[in-house]
């Protein structure tokens, strides 16, 4: 389940179900992908505010826009 909140900079997206649950109790750093690639995905800086490995109910992830354009690489073929 995901809700979503509209702040006055941005959103917060909250999760309050995890796919890694298991894998991050031994690997952390799944989380920092999990933030990663939701800035990639939506062009925007997110920041993991509240986390269900911190024993926190659900994941928070405050979604703010970008002030300057974002530079997609791609492959060339």
């Amino acid at each position: 389940m995901t809700d979503l909140q509209v702040t006055d900079s941005g959103y917060i997206l909250k999760e309050y179900n995890c796919p890694y649950h298991e894998l991050a109790q031994e690997h952390r750093e799944i989380c920092d992908m999990e933030q990663t690639m939701m800035a990639q995905v939506l062009a925007a800086d997110v920041e993991l505010t509240q986390c269900m490995m911190d024993g926190h109910r659900g994941c928070y992830f405050n979604v703010l826009a970008r002030t300057a354009p974002v530079q997609l690489h791609t492959q060339s073929s």
